[in-house]
């Protein structure tokens, strides 16, 4: 459980949650995702090794921890209880795994203003 809560602060502080949306022959796709990024290497390769999902080294010295989709999902529900900052998102994105893709798509709206409202705030 104490990975479980180290992650959760640590999604707080630097992580992004989303609904990304994808398009392809004019049809939208949503999915789910959370991101991680720092330029820690052993903090990344550590939360890749404890929770799977993917991993990435950029050019600029900064290291990304991905999870898209149903590991999300799982990542999210473990996490979501012991966040504060981003607890709300969290919860709007688990949301959208029982949507349709009507639903989907204001919810996609939801959680961009929900992110603008917060960096306005800061």
């Amino acid at each position: 459980m104490e990975n479980w809560i180290y992650l959760a602060g640590l999604m707080d502080g630097e992580g992004c949650i989303s609904l990304e949306r994808r398009t392809y022959k004019k049809k939208s796709y949503y999915y789910p995702s959370i991101r991680l990024a720092m330029k820690s290497k052993v903090t990344i390769t550590t939360l890749f090794e404890r929770h799977g999902g993917k991993l990435y080294g950029h050019r600029n010295g900064m290291w990304l921890w991905y999870s898209y989709g149903e590991h999300a999902r799982n990542t999210l529900e473990n996490i979501a209880p012991f966040m504060i900052e981003k607890k709300d998102e969290a919860e709007k994105l688990l949301s959208t795994f029982n949507e349709d893709m009507m639903q989907k798509e204001k919810s996609f709206l939801v959680l961009r203003k929900m992110k603008q409202d917060k960096h306005k705030s800061e």
